[in-house]
């Protein structure tokens, strides 16, 4: 999924809790939320990020949210 406040400010995540920014120039990808799940949306307004996900358990799977200001 991706999201932005414009075209050169993208919040970017997916499969095993990838979450990346794109800032117009650089790409930061956040290595320390790397894990066995999955972050299936993610909105931005201005300066606040949050994105919902679930970590894979083939029994009780958890609810994962992710909230951050850059």
């Amino acid at each position: 999924r991706v999201r932005g406040n414009a075209i050169n400010d993208l919040v970017i995540v997916g499969e095993y809790y990838m979450l990346g920014h794109f800032n117009d120039m650089t790409f930061k990808h956040y290595e320390e939320l790397r894990g066995y799940g999955r972050l299936v949306s993610v909105d931005q307004q201005n300066n606040f990020v949050v994105a919902v996900g679930y970590l894979f358990n083939p029994i009780h799977s958890q609810a994962i949210v992710i909230r951050g200001r850059r």
